[in-house]
Order: C-alpha cells, then structure tokens, then sequence
C-alpha cells in the first residue's frame, strides 16, 4: 500500500524494489522507505511465526507464506545495498 501512495500503481513484479531503493523517475522521501522497511520486517516475523505455529497449513498456504518470505528477504537485501549505507 506504501508503495502505491508513493507512486502509483506499480507492477507486481518490480513495484516494491523500486520503491524501496528509491529507483523510480520520482524519489521517495527517506522516511517513507524506513517505514516501508519496518513493516516488511513486522511482516516477515510474522509470517515466520505463522510457520512455526501449531496451526497445520495446507500445501498451497505454506508455499504462499514461504514464497513471501523470500520475496520480502529479496526486497530488504536489494534496500539495504542500494538506499542504506
């Protein structure tokens, strides 16, 4: 959702990358990308709970929450080598 207030609309694929590293034709201000970054960071340890909760998931769940955990590490590293010194 930050991203789309920031920007517009993105596409699925590169949206929140670009948002995060600041890579778009407009720049986003600083502290949007930190609070971007500290909801993913919320997110994913949230997910990560979820896996390791007593809740049995189904296949297709936990491939959904396994694969947006790997989305979210992508897009933290790709931010942190590119926007954060």
């Amino acid at each position: 959702r930050l991203c789309n207030l920031a920007l517009g609309p993105q596409s699925p694929s590169g949206g929140l990358s670009l948002f995060m590293s600041g890579s778009s034709s407009s720049k986003v201000p600083e502290d949007v990308q930190s609070l971007a970054y500290a909801q993913l960071k919320t997110l994913e340890a949230s997910l990560k709970k979820s896996l390791a909760g007593k809740v049995k998931l189904d296949d297709y769940t936990r491939a959904h929450i396994q694969d947006t955990i790997e989305r979210i590490r992508k897009t933290v590293e790709s931010e942190v080598a590119t926007a954060r010194p």
